[in-house]
């Protein structure tokens, strides 16, 4: 799907909506610090009504801990254990308050500034807009190293070939949701690895959701917390799961998973 181009201020139709920013983290000591500044100054600018949720999982130095963090409407949920990535997302998508909420990696690959992008098109009536790094368009300005890019092409192969998902990139780390959309994905969300993005694609997609692919920049950052080896496997084992879990009909039930933000 090509991207369209908005050249209008980011909510320039809707000021009084907001945004909740939920970062998972995990020892992520030098990259948040300047990865938040950039996301408060980009929103302040914006004057966009935030909020930023951090879901620390169980790091070393609590994120608590780590000098120079804004203080800005940043609120940090801290799991008792390491939980995984699609743990700490689904956490914070609950927790959040506001119209719309997005994820983000904490190293801004795709820099903040792409959100006016995806915000176009949920403005134009999708439930969901996600980055994408394998499109027409699709800006990659420092390339990841060679057995990620692989990775990269590899894995939304197969989500392809096991039918989950249609999208060209399931793994590009911003994605922006309706707040409806966002709830009704979480409380059916089952994967808590790296491949929880396939898992809320295929159920969005098998309940209709309209769904945006959109082109963006994209900046490779040292520091990837994927373990080539270990963490492959376990995102090819789930995609497995999300397929059993598909035909078993489990995303087609209207559970009401409860959730609350206590540590457990």
């Amino acid at each position: 799907m090509p991207a369209q181009q908005y050249l209008y201020t980011y909510y320039s139709n809707q000021a009084s909506m907001g945004v909740s920013v939920i970062i998972p983290a995990y020892d992520e000591d030098t990259r948040l610090i300047p990865s938040l500044k950039s996301i408060v100054q980009y929103m302040d600018r914006q004057k966009i009504d935030h909020e930023i949720i951090i879901v620390d999982d169980s790091s070393k130095n609590p994120i608590t801990h780590i000098k120079g963090l804004p203080n800005n409407h940043i609120n940090i949920l801290r799991n008792s254990s390491n939980r995984g990535k699609g743990y700490s997302v689904r956490r914070g998508m609950l927790a959040a308050e506001k119209d719309h909420i997005m994820f983000t990696d904490s190293d801004l690959a795709a820099p903040i500034e792409e959100l006016d992008k995806l915000m176009g098109y949920i403005e134009d009536g999708y439930d969901i807009a996600v980055a994408s790094r394998n499109l027409e368009g699709s800006e990659i300005v420092v390339r990841q190293p060679l057995y990620r890019r692989l990775l990269g092409k590899g894995f939304p192969l197969l989500v392809n070939l096991l039918g989950l998902s249609r999208l060209k990139d399931t793994q590009c780390g911003l994605k922006l949701f309706t707040r409806d959309a966002a709830r009704q994905l979480a409380r059916l969300q089952t994967i808590d690895g790296f491949a929880f993005d396939a898992e809320i694609m295929h159920i969005a997609e098998k309940r209709g959701m309209r769904v945006a692919e959109v082109p963006v920049k994209w900046v490779d950052k040292e520091g990837s917390k994927v373990r080539i080896m270990k963490d492959s496997l376990s995102m090819f084992s789930d995609l497995i799961r999300i397929r059993i879990n598909s035909w078993a009909g489990k995303y087609e039930k209207k559970k009401q998973r409860r959730e609350d933000n206590r540590n457990h």
